[in-house]
């Protein structure tokens, strides 16, 4: 058996501690990929965005401020969207989760944008936010409650604005549109939920019983209890 000194197996015994601690770093698996998750609303609604106009009047009439997705209105159009109406001009938008810009798409006729913001990575989730005035690049990345861009005058002259986030799903069969609310951060969810039950109600307070005919706009009470997703999938487009 051949003895070492006591000095030389410490050195020894140091030396491999720290070869098998670089071998375990080097092992450690790679972080990750970053999920397609709304943590926050595109609009704070805490923060008194609204320029609602009279019950009587267009679009409260017939829309009310967060329109209900998967739900078919009056025009005979299925919402696919997450439409946020009647806001106050210079609105500031901000990105409800983490991606990059991959395209801004300008649209001259209703004086505004549709900015699209994707994972790095890609995957089967597509994000736009349109009707917006961008204050973002293409390839710029941003995080969730990031300002991405304000409410322009809505069709160029009126005296309010609307945005509206969309998400396409896209899968063996087709591209859907899939309400953004239905893909909430599980530790954002019951917050998300309370945020627009809060509006529904201010709603209904203002244009009365769904009932009337003033209130036609009213949130129903299915509405109430299941939130802004009527369904998880829509046509898109």
């Amino acid at each position: 058996m051949i003895r070492r000194p006591l000095a030389l197996t410490v050195a020894l015994t140091l030396a491999l501690g720290v070869f098998a601690s670089l071998g375990v770093a080097q092992a450690k698996k790679p972080a990750p990929a970053p999920k397609f998750q709304v943590s926050v609303l595109p609009i704070d609604v805490t923060k008194d965005p609204w320029a609602w106009v009279s019950p009587t009047d267009w679009p409260a009439r017939a829309y009310p401020p967060i329109h209900v997705f998967g739900h078919t209105y009056i025009d005979g159009k299925t919402e696919a969207a997450l439409t946020i109406s009647m806001l106050k001009v210079g609105t500031p938008v901000v990105a409800a989760y983490g991606g990059v810009v991959t395209r801004i798409l300008q649209q001259p006729e209703s004086c505004d944008a549709e900015v699209y913001v994707d994972l790095p990575k890609g995957g089967t989730l597509h994000g736009s936010y349109d009707h917006i005035t961008p204050s973002v690049k293409v390839g710029q990345k941003v995080v969730a409650g990031q300002v991405i861009g304000t409410v322009p005058a809505w069709q160029c002259d009126q005296p309010y604005g609307g945005m509206e986030l969309m998400v396409i799903e896209s899968t063996s069969s087709g591209i859907q549109a899939r309400c953004p609310l239905s893909i909430v951060d599980p530790k954002k969810k019951a917050l998300l939920a309370g945020q627009i039950r809060s509006v529904m109600d201010k709603w209904n307070a203002y244009v009365g019983d769904a009932t009337s005919s003033a209130g036609s706009s009213a949130y129903t009470a299915d509405d109430l209890a299941r939130g802004i997703c009527e369904t998880t999938y829509a046509p898109a487009g």
